[in-house]
């Protein structure tokens, strides 16, 4: 901890000056101006540090500041910091030394970074950071105080990706990434086991990560306006979760499954603005009838790991066989890094699905039969949608003629 002092004078323009000193003795006594690390004070923060030492409460909302002083280390006391709409690039790395603050306020600022002395503070609860310029978050891989952080507000800036190191933050309930630059999530963002609210809209998600069906407490997943081309199954195994919003990407159709998981949690899905396909003739490219190598091989160790699961693999409470399958997934993929190195082949069965007549599982390559219905009453999605395409999908050319006949799909 660095051991600040607040050297105050006046210049002949009446300007208050501060600057960082070490205090000892032998110049505890010193008059005058500091020639090292001396900057003027805006003028703004001379309230506060009249008693700093004493300070509680800092609100500089919308007071045209620059900077934060690195003399705020001083204010052990404070609690509360609220530096919304100003134009601050930076804060002071004595931050850290703020040990009482629980609310952190940093909003429409210029900020590009954030010091990692800010996760460290031992009683930090509340941050919010939306609407700057943050490239990249850092958060130690060590805390040397567990996280009492539960919400952390990063919408509107450009970060590309998050750390694994998120996981640190071991108390967060509120998570809001919206409007940034991710095309993933981190599967450490999947260890946050308080974790209620994940908000990531307006990014360019395209998948989720595959262990996102372990989150014990998670209630509300919004994922609007990003690159999702099916509504990810795997979320809908969260047991927790109660509303999912998906509005606003790609999706154009929806699949047998969802419908199931949404009817038996009574589960509230947003799919507003999505491009549904039309009724009209179901195509097949040749693809289907011959199988890749890829999709033998998944199919291959799927088959291998559905018959351990059949021979004695625990089925937990609430539990279904999809969800102790992506968990063995989850576990071979770990076990085997040589099978990671493959990106098409972790992409292929990170979303198994099930032939809807024999039951057999299959990755990227089955065929689909597609039923308009009538909107279910958990969908929420535009007024003017009469009918929404369903979708199922068959292993093989037999399957697909029985699905076929069994809806009475002319195609």
């Amino acid at each position: 901890m660095v051991k600040l002092s607040i050297r105050k004078y006046f210049n002949e323009d009446g300007v208050f000056y501060y600057g960082e000193d070490h205090l000892d003795d032998d110049d505890e006594d010193e008059e005058g101006p500091v020639e090292e690390d001396v900057v003027p004070m805006e003028p703004a923060w001379l309230v506060l540090f009249r008693d700093p030492q004493r300070t509680k409460q800092a609100n500089m909302t919308s007071k045209k500041l620059m900077t934060v002083p690195r003399e705020i280390g001083m204010m052990q006391r404070l609690e509360r910091l609220s530096v919304n709409n100003n134009a601050i690039t930076c804060l002071p790395h004595t931050i850290g030394n703020c040990t009482s603050l629980k609310v952190v306020h940093l909003g429409r600022n210029l900020l590009e970074y954030l010091p990692m002395e800010l996760f460290q503070l031992p009683n930090l609860q509340t941050l919010q950071a939306f609407n700057n310029v943050i490239k990249d978050l850092v958060i130690p891989a060590k805390l040397a105080h567990p996280s009492r952080l539960t919400l952390l507000n990063l919408n509107h800036n450009n970060l590309a990706s998050l750390p694994p190191t998120i996981s640190q933050l071991s108390c967060l309930t509120s998570l809001s990434i919206d409007n940034n630059e991710l095309t993933t999530l981190p599967s450490e963002v999947c260890e946050l086991v308080k974790l209620e609210h994940l908000s990531a809209c307006g990014n360019h998600i395209r998948i989720l990560p595959p262990t996102i069906h372990t989150m014990k407490c998670l209630k509300k997943l919004i994922l609007i306006d990003n690159l999702l081309e099916s509504i990810p199954i795997h979320a809908l195994s969260i047991k927790t979760l109660r509303e999912l919003d998906v509005s606003l990407n790609r999706i154009e159709s929806i699949d047998k499954r969802v419908v199931m998981r949404c009817q038996s949690k009574k589960l509230k899905l947003h799919m507003a603005s999505n491009p549904f396909r039309k009724k009209g003739r179901t195509e097949l490219s040749l693809a289907h009838f011959f199988p890749s190598l890829r999709e033998l091989s998944c199919r291959t160790l799927l088959h291998v790991t559905v018959k351990r699961i059949n021979e004695g693999a625990k089925i937990y409470p609430g539990q279904n066989k999809y969800d102790v399958l992506c968990d063995e997934i989850s576990l071979i993929l770990e076990a085997h890094p040589s099978l990671q190195k493959s990106i098409d082949l972790v992409q292929a069965l990170q979303n198994p699905s099930s032939c809807a007549v024999c039951g057999r599982y299959t990755c990227l390559e089955s065929f689909t039969v597609i039923e308009y219905v009538e909107p279910p009453q958990f969908l929420v999605a535009e007024v003017s949608t009469i009918k929404i395409p369903l979708q199922s999908h068959v292993c093989s050319l037999q399957c697909y003629e029985k699905e076929k006949e069994l809806l009475h799909i002319k195609v």
